[in-house]
């Protein structure tokens, strides 16, 4: 089974003190650990529903947010 896990999160912000992105790091390895993978994402204000803003986040939405994007990023096909 492969275990992924957030291992890093670190908040943007603009010159007024207002969030532009959140940096989330994972990494992620196999039962052996004979495969693993490292990953980073950043979630910004595209990734997130109408009227929500980064800001109203909590730790757990956000790893939500950037598991699924990063896992969209790794299965993607060059078509």
């Amino acid at each position: 089974m492969f275990k992924n896990t957030m291992n890093g999160l670190q908040y943007r912000f603009d010159a007024k003190g207002n969030t532009t992105r959140i940096d989330v790091n994972f990494e992620g390895h196999d039962d052996n650990r004979d495969n693993y993978i490292n990953g980073s994402v950043n979630v910004t204000t595209e990734d997130l529903d109408e009227g929500v803003t980064l800001d109203d986040l909590n730790r757990k939405k956000i790893q939500d947010i950037a598991h699924k994007k990063l896992v969209k990023l790794v299965s993607a096909t060059d078509e």
